[in-house]
């Protein structure tokens, strides 16, 4: 008995005396034997039908594959496109990104839709001078969640620059999700960054023609940040810490944003 109870094909010529004059020509009386895991062996005779090997031998393939199921190259291709097209759909960036403010938000509290896109960041301070360094970073700005929020990921040294063992205290690669609370008439700001574990909390709001973000960093220390000079093509970033004294704040970060160009 076969190990395999899978049906084998063998191809082959039986000498049959009633026929013995057509199989002078291979091209005649081919035999196929199916010859099953039972033991029980099924001949299929063609002696009387002139059959070229060739169409014989497509037969025995399709008898040997019979089982399988048979999935055709467009079936494949099209479930690939679906899957391709089903990804886009319904992928993280497609759920998540949105393609502008939602109406909810009065577009006088639109604090950060002129910042949709993406920006070169001169690093001019960060916890100490660096305007001689030449330090570049970036940063990428978006509506997201329907448009109730802006989302952005700040990034120095650029990703062109980043190497692996970067000091991290020089290191960020994170990110800031600003929500409008209806409730209060502002912005919820909060801003991670995984590499050093700075995790703030701030409310943002117009201050004359610059936005002002107030809160504290996890550790309760009081901060602000704000955008000021702004421009459709640029902006300058601060960030300052309020220190123990309770009266002085002090700079910690300077950016200067230029809009990259598309």
């Amino acid at each position: 008995m076969l190990q395999n109870d899978r049906p084998q094909l063998i191809q082959g010529f039986i000498p049959d005396p009633a026929t013995s004059h057509a199989l002078q020509d291979e091209s005649r009386a081919p035999i196929q034997r199916l010859i099953l895991g039972s033991g029980v062996i099924k001949t299929f005779a063609f002696s009387f039908v002139p059959v070229k090997l060739g169409v014989v031998r497509r037969w025995a393939r399709w008898l040997r594959e019979k089982r399988k199921p048979v999935i055709p190259h467009r079936t494949i291709t099209k479930g690939f496109m679906t899957t391709k097209k089903a990804a886009e759909k319904n992928g993280l960036h497609s759920v998540l990104a949105a393609p502008g403010r939602s109406p909810e938000i009065p577009e006088t509290a639109d604090l950060y839709g002129w910042l949709v896109g993406s920006w070169e960041l001169e690093v001019r301070h960060y916890l100490a001078d660096l305007g001689a360094t030449g330090l570049k970073g970036e940063v990428h700005f978006g509506w997201v969640l329907e448009g109730r929020a802006v989302q952005d990921v700040w990034i120095y040294p650029p990703r062109s620059k980043r190497t692996a063992g970067m000091d991290k205290s020089m290191n960020t690669y994170g990110t800031t999700l600003r929500v409008w609370d209806g409730q209060i008439q502002a912005w919820r700001v909060t801003w991670i960054n995984p590499v050093s574990g700075t995790h703030d909390k701030l409310i943002g709001r117009w201050s004359g023609k610059d936005v002002m973000q107030v809160g504290t960093r996890s550790d309760g220390t009081p901060i602000r940040w704000s955008f000021t000079e702004i421009r459709a093509n640029s902006f300058r970033w601060l960030g300052e810490a309020l220190l123990p004294d309770g009266k002085t704040w002090k700079l910690e970060a300077e950016f200067r944003g230029r809009r990259m160009k598309e």
